[in-house]
């Protein structure tokens, strides 16, 4: 998962394992990412793996986001477990 803004404009939030990129979310100017945004992105992601890519999900998704409080609400932690996806601990940025 991987999320990019250019000036402001645009919040492009993708979804890629080691093959292809999986999906890609604009996120509307304006808006902001909440954990029930990042929860509804993280459903999506999740019908679109089960249909194009269901080999995926036989396995543990392992999802890698930063630590910015709408990856890490509760309504996002309660959705990756219910999924039994797990989230991998983001390094901390080293100055």
């Amino acid at each position: 998962m991987s999320t990019s803004t250019i000036k402001g404009q645009t919040n492009d939030d993708f979804a890629y394992d080691n093959q292809e990129i999986i999906m890609i979310d604009r996120v509307p100017c304006g808006k902001s990412v909440t954990a029930v945004y990042y929860r509804d992105f993280l459903q999506n992601l999740r019908r679109k793996m089960h249909k194009n890519r269901p080999q995926l999900l036989n396995d543990t998704p392992l999802i890698l986001h930063n630590n910015a409080r709408p990856h890490i609400g509760h309504v996002v932690t309660e959705n990756l477990r219910e999924y039994g996806w797990e989230a991998l601990r983001h390094p901390t940025a080293r100055t």
